[in-house]
């Protein structure tokens, strides 16, 4: 496998940079660039196989509809950092090619590691079982996502054997934020907590509200605020019916349904629901990127 254009998403151990380089392998950094933090859509972490160099379960990735795996995309410097890498994964681990969508919007081809299914006789056998994890390795991955700056709910789910945690949060960037005319429809959905933060992106003025692209230069910004919602059917229930989103028409709908990447003011990386425009869009650009300064 040719390494020079070869992109590797991480979600384990190996976002630790000491960890890998605690083994007898080159270092990390000659081994690997980093292109930014990402989400693989539609699965989930789990503990599905026992390793007896972790001295317990080691993380893998598995189907969930709705779920999301938080981590890293490298590109392979070299031919010593693919084959360190097969070295230590090749064994238990098969490479998968997967889709995943960097902080910065762009979505990628990369491959990853997944624990080969005729360890466990199938799939879905396989899914459904749980080694669990030694405290080290478990501490290990934690650094290694607080590193990047990314959250340890999804870790802690796979640590109790339990799906990832459903995505309860929006990114309101309109008039759905504190001190709009429809601030209230949140409030109302049961606020569980309020982050400033800012996505990629480009805001239009379509005059009484805005319009968003996700399709923007790299160092375009929205600003918005994180809000997370205890009733979340009933926010996608309400929320879709104000954005005119229909999922089952989405050619015909007036916003898109996405989830995004949001770059919290602490410098935390999470991940949001998010209203696209699926429209022409307005010829003025809010240059700004904050509804409040258009």
């Amino acid at each position: 496998m040719p390494h020079d254009k070869v992109f590797y998403f991480a979600f384990g151990s190996n976002l630790n940079k000491k960890d890998w380089n605690s083994g007898p392998r080159p270092d990390f950094d000659q081994c690997f660039e980093k292109c930014g933090v990402a989400w693989l859509a539609g699965y989930r972490l789990a503990f599905t196989r026992y390793s007896w160099v972790r001295q317990g379960g080691v993380l893998d990735i598995v189907r969930q509809r709705g779920g999301f795996v938080p981590g890293a995309v490298f590109r392979i410097k070299n031919h010593a950092g693919w084959r360190a890498l097969s070295s230590k994964e090749g064994g238990a681990y098969k490479p998968v090619w997967i889709k995943v969508r960097l902080a910065s919007g762009e979505l990628v081809n990369a491959f990853t590691f997944q624990m080969r299914d005729n360890l466990f006789g199938g799939a879905e056998k396989r899914a459904a079982s749980f080694a669990e994890p030694h405290a080290d390795y478990i501490e290990a991955v934690r650094k290694g996502l607080r590193n990047h700056r990314l959250p340890t709910r999804y870790l802690d789910a796979a640590v109790e054997n339990k799906p990832a945690p459903a995505l309860d949060a929006f990114f309101c960037y309109g008039t759905l934020r504190s001190g709009e005319c429809r601030y209230p429809v949140m409030e109302n959905l049961g606020i569980l907590s309020e982050q400033r933060g800012k996505v990629r992106g480009r805001l239009h003025d379509c005059g009484a509200y805005p319009a968003i692209t996700l399709d923007a230069p790299k160092k375009a910004r929205v600003i918005g605020e994180r809000i997370r919602v205890e009733n979340l059917a009933e926010a996608k229930r309400q929320l879709d019916r104000i954005e005119g989103y229909d999922a089952d028409r989405k050619r015909h709908s007036l916003y898109i349904r996405k989830a995004v990447s949001v770059l919290l003011a602490n410098r935390e990386n999470e991940i949001a629901w998010i209203y696209e425009f699926n429209r022409r869009l307005p010829e003025r650009v809010i240059e700004s990127g904050d509804w409040f300064q258009r």
